[in-house]
């Protein structure tokens, strides 16, 4: 029964993805009951993705190192400082342009492996752009944001880069030893169902991240409006650029590397601040996680008509 629900999920997964939002706004309770386990969600999809990805794809995709060292530059600094600048010549509020600074120098997304198999994408590029951009991002984010804003936000590079690099390195850990228990052959025959559980986990990650947002929702809905909006704005931005500067790869290298670009870790950001992050950045990132969970079923059309295939199996 629970296998048969997994595989259902899994070949439902994106139009599924909203469906935790809907429910942590519907629910307010029992998104602050979640609210605490948001690193475990985080967590266990990073763990997932190190499962379920094409490890031969992915020596593939590190024999070519110069592709992988142009999408990493691309999404650490020449997108940071196309939506910036433009966003200071709009004369956005400045905490709103702090936001937006802050999510565009923050690493891809550690979801996005999982995201990149529900899409149908490369995720073993996924995977690997995903790990350079987290652990790059202490010495590329500090300077960037200091360099844009002119806000010194006080963060160590070193205890970010210890706290990802154990992040990261342990869900890898973890990954290693399920898969020598499991055995690879166990692996590619319940990927589906994996592919599943991602899409729960996913769902109580959104729902958990609505803790608080419906009574600023009724409270402050001008400011709500400004902020999803302009999330929605920057990721379509940068997915389009990104696609446009890499489609010479490839469709599927190109709409991997758009997805990528456009769905950022900025819960990394916002955890290193903690009390130091404004109301206004908590809102954004708050803001940010409706064009994640809606922009692939929004974009599914043009997934398919590019051949990558919502939904698609290949990994079954």
């Amino acid at each position: 029964m629970i296998i048969n629900l997994l595989s259902l999920l899994r070949r439902h997964g994106s139009a599924l993805m909203a469906t935790g939002l809907v429910i942590g706004l519907a629910f307010p309770g029992l998104a602050a009951i979640l609210r605490p386990a948001l690193p475990t969600f985080i967590f266990l999809l990073v763990v997932s993705a190190f499962l379920t990805v094409d490890w031969p794809a992915l020596l593939t995709h590190a024999r070519r190192p110069l592709r992988l060292v142009l999408i990493s530059i691309w999404n650490a600094v020449a997108i940071p400082i196309a939506l910036v600048f433009p966003a200071q010549l709009l004369h956005l509020p400045p905490q709103l342009i702090e936001s937006i600074a802050l999510w565009a120098t923050s690493p891809p997304l550690s979801s996005s492996v999982a995201m990149a198999v529900l899409l149908g994408l490369d995720d073993a590029l996924a995977l690997l752009v995903m790990a350079i951009g987290t652990f790059i991002s202490p010495f590329i984010l500090p300077p960037l944001t200091v360099g844009l804003i002119g806000v010194d936000l006080g963060l160590g590079v070193i205890p970010l880069m210890t706290r990802l690099t154990l992040f990261i390195g342990g869900a890898g850990l973890v990954a290693f030893v399920l898969r020598h228990f499991i055995g690879n052959t166990r692996l590619q025959r319940y990927s589906l169902h994996i592919g599943g559980f991602n899409v729960v986990l996913l769902n109580l990650f959104a729902i958990a991240i609505m803790d608080g947002v419906r009574d600023r929702i009724f409270s402050e809905p001008e400011t709500i409006l400004l902020f999803v909006t302009t999330a929605f704005a920057i990721s379509l931005l940068a997915q389009t650029a990104t696609f446009i500067a890499f489609f010479w790869l490839g469709w599927l290298p190109a709409l991997t590397s758009a997805m990528l670009a456009g769905n950022r870790n900025m819960g990394v950001v916002v955890a290193t601040l903690g009390s130091a992050a404004s109301p206004e950045i908590v809102l954004f990132f708050v803001a940010v996680q409706f064009p994640i969970y809606l922009l692939p079923m929004m974009l599914g059309p043009i997934y398919r008509r590019f051949g990558a295939g919502i939904g698609n199996q290949k990994n079954t």
